[in-house]
């Protein structure tokens, strides 16, 4: 990966048209598409019918920048991956994707906040 695209996700992204696919996006998750139908709150159909619509871009960008910022954080995109899939007790014992599904990004923005404080100080050396 190009230093210019770290802000990117380019794994979920349509090499054609550089767009967000809800395809990728589940794959690079380890989800399929009606998980991720779900965590989105769309139609699994609309998304396997047009994976990279415009009105999917905004909240699947949410997620890509969630997913960049981990990425960062464990310097590997499997870790990334595991990081999603585990419970978290910062986040009352649920899954980050349990939280994005019930609504909770600004929640894991603000436990990312954390970590990265903490990194900071030293605390996790």
């Amino acid at each position: 990966m190009t230093r210019l695209l770290s802000h990117a996700l380019t794994p979920a992204r349509n090499p054609q048209s550089g767009r967000l696919d809800a395809k990728r996006l589940g794959d690079f998750l380890g989800l399929n598409v009606a998980e991720l139908a779900r965590i989105l709150h769309r139609d699994p159909s609309g998304l396997r019918k047009r994976p990279d619509s415009d009105t999917l871009q905004a909240p699947m960008t949410e997620i890509e920048q969630l997913a960049v910022r981990v990425r960062q954080l464990t310097g590997d995109e499997g870790y990334t991956r595991m990081w999603f899939h585990t419970p978290n007790p910062g986040l009352n014992g649920k899954t980050p994707l349990k939280a994005l599904e019930d609504g909770g990004a600004d929640d894991l923005k603000v436990l990312l906040d954390h970590v990265e404080e903490d990194l900071e100080k030293g605390q996790y050396a």
